[in-house]
């Protein structure tokens, strides 16, 4: 379900808090079992008459860094447990579903990791066509049937490219540094995979554990993907691998790495790692360039809004909301955030995305989205600094690890 807040009453009812947490709720209704843990935690499980139709928890906890998860990974194989590990972090939910250490399947609410984009990133599809395809998927048939329908396919080809996809969700989820895990076995009437692999789960950490090594150098020279690589007059071409080349050949000074990913279609991993040897090797130089993400912008907007809310109800209950919108917006006049985010913000201390993204369409600086970042941050950090001016010390605390924890899971 991802992070919704509720507020339990001294009436002992559960409340949606912020705007989009009840409909999000509303898809939950029903009966639950409630365990008190330590520390002010609860464990909720929906009951249900028949044992046998209940999904249990076996292990669940946060992750704490990004070994969490290799840690958690190597527990569940030595024990030969069996079940779904669900990785839920702040851009989205991965699950995994091993049997006996080895990995069976994988799924993924993360759009870069969805088959049809790594069909278009390996060059299998066009992006018009991915496009094309998604609008006319009948909702009863799986994505890669329609693939082999339409001759794109065919079976072979889509079950190694559905492996392909298996392994890069246990990629991404090894890369994980924040979140949440749960470890649950089934029902036993649970209905199996749509696809199941036997991908050994050692070879894959193995393999996973060497990225994560090898991605944290290349990030010392190549912190994000919003570098424009260009080819340096006069590079030497002599004695480069096969990949070195095709990523050499696409840095023209006009594309991101990103759009090399895209393009190179050898995965984000071999595509870095290609860019930060040819750095090495003098062959490129990194430029900036109009690093604008529209939609990654919208993202954090909705973020920052969703942590401001909550914390304007808390100041609600001991004050107005109209006089911290009024110090909210003082102080961007102030700032020097003025030009990104504008010198008003709504009566819930709220921004409007869309005309975030047109200031920074605008903007002068080199990393727009960094400074997007830096002023969202400061903005809310702001909000707290003034609520806690005006609420019991109880309330301050809670208030703050609240917003601290999802400040934190802003990231770009």
């Amino acid at each position: 379900m991802g992070d919704v807040r509720v507020r339990l009453g001294q009436d002992g009812r559960l409340a949606a808090v912020g705007a989009e947490a009840a409909p999000r709720l509303l898809k939950e209704t029903g009966e639950y079992s409630v365990f008190g843990g330590p520390h002010h935690s609860f464990l909720l499980t929906r009951h249900v008459e028949d044992a046998r139709a209940r999904t249990r928890v076996l292990m669940m906890g946060e992750l704490v860094n990004r070994m969490t998860v290799v840690e958690i990974i190597n527990l569940v194989t030595s024990t030969a447990w069996s079940g779904e590990l669900h990785i839920a972090s702040p851009e989205g939910a991965r699950v995994l579903t091993i049997a006996q250490s080895v990995l069976k399947h994988a799924r993924t609410e993360i759009e870069r990791e969805r088959i049809g984009e790594l069909l278009v990133r390996g060059g299998l599809l066009e992006r018009a066509q991915l496009g094309e395809l998604l609008l006319q998927k009948p909702a009863d048939l799986r994505f890669g049937q329609l693939l082999i329908q339409r001759g794109l396919l065919d079976e072979e080809q889509l079950f190694k490219q559905l492996q392909l996809q298996t392994e890069a969700i246990f990629y991404g989820a090894m890369l994980v540094e924040s979140g949440f895990y749960w470890f649950v076995a089934p029902p036993e009437n649970a209905p199996p995979p749509p696809t199941m692999f036997h991908l050994s789960i050692q070879g894959l950490l193995m393999e996973g554990v060497q990225r994560i090594d090898e991605m944290a150098l290349y990030r010392e020279r190549i912190p994000h993907n919003r570098f424009f690589p260009a080819e340096k007059p006069g590079a030497r071409r002599d004695k480069l691998e096969a990949s070195m080349l095709t990523v050499l050949d696409l840095c023209n000074g006009a594309r991101s790495i990103d759009e090399l990913v895209r393009l190179a279609g050898i995965g984000e991993f071999l595509t870095v790692k290609a860019v930060y040897n040819l750095l090495r090797g003098g062959q490129l130089q990194l430029r900036r360039g109009p690093t604008l993400d529209g939609a990654a912008a919208r993202r954090l907007v909705r973020q920052y809004n969703d942590i401001v809310r909550d914390t304007f109800v808390v100041i609600a209950t001991y004050g107005t909301m109209e006089r911290a919108s009024r110090a909210l917006s003082a102080w961007l006049a102030g700032s020097a955030h003025g030009s990104v985010l504008g010198e008003q913000v709504d009566i819930d201390g709220s921004l409007d995305a869309g005309q975030v993204v047109e200031r920074l369409t605008h903007h002068s600086g080199d990393d727009p989205m960094s400074d997007l970042h830096r002023a969202l941050q400061e903005l809310a950090a702001y909000a707290l600094f003034f609520a806690s001016n005006g609420i019991p010390r109880n309330e301050e605390r809670a208030l703050a690890r609240s917003v601290n924890h999802r400040l934190n899971q802003m990231r770009l």
